[in-house]
């Protein structure tokens, strides 16, 4: 963020735009087809469509409990590889960086580490562990908040919970940064071969 805070801001301000954007540029240097939520959520067409991913009574551990996955039920049309340039594909992709915008920018950020050998530093792991963290102790105190009767402290919590979410919105938009740094420094790297 610090080598590129406009990009930074964009990414605070339009996330889901770059996020669209990202995707796409990762799909062209890859060649690969798109597929929602790079497939993290999508049945193997040997699946039995009553058992997969958000099934009532699944037991798949595959489900990311992103609102597309939930939502969609992950039925065998997400499933199916499609060229970028298929309109389908761009509907798709527009709304998975609309819609599941948290689960877009992680997918993105996976398919950079695993199709471009990118290792995640410890600082990285550090801070994603340290905001899991603090959701659950604020998702605690939401819990014993609303049991509380007085509303200052119902309030207190709710105002923790809006900082939590900005905090969030922070951390994505770096993640968007470093990801487009990497992109860039890959494509240089490509160009130069």
């Amino acid at each position: 963020p610090g080598q590129d805070p406009a990009y930074c801001c964009l990414g605070l301000w339009f996330p889901c735009c770059l996020t669209y954007l990202q995707r796409r540029k990762v799909l062209d240097m890859t060649g690969e087809p798109y597929l929602c939520l790079g497939r993290d959520c999508a049945p193997t067409p040997n699946t039995n469509p009553d058992v997969f991913c958000c099934a009532p009574n699944s037991i798949s551990d595959r489900c990311c409990n992103c609102c597309c996955c939930c939502c969609i039920r992950c039925n065998l049309f997400f499933a199916q590889p499609r060229s970028q340039e298929d309109p389908t594909a761009q509907t798709l992709m527009f709304l998975e960086a609309f819609c599941c915008t948290p689960g877009a920018i992680l997918t993105n950020r996976y398919m950079i580490q695993t199709r471009f050998d990118v290792a995640n530093d410890p600082c990285d792991r550090q801070c994603m562990e340290c905001l899991q963290c603090l959701g659950l102790v604020l998702s605690c105190l939401a819990i014993c908040a609303a049991a509380n009767k007085k509303r200052r402290v119902r309030d207190a919590v709710r105002e923790s919970n809006e900082l939590y979410a900005g905090l969030v919105l922070c951390v994505f938009s770096c993640m968007l940064t470093q990801q487009h740094s990497q992109l860039q420094e890959i494509e240089e790297g490509l160009a130069a071969q």
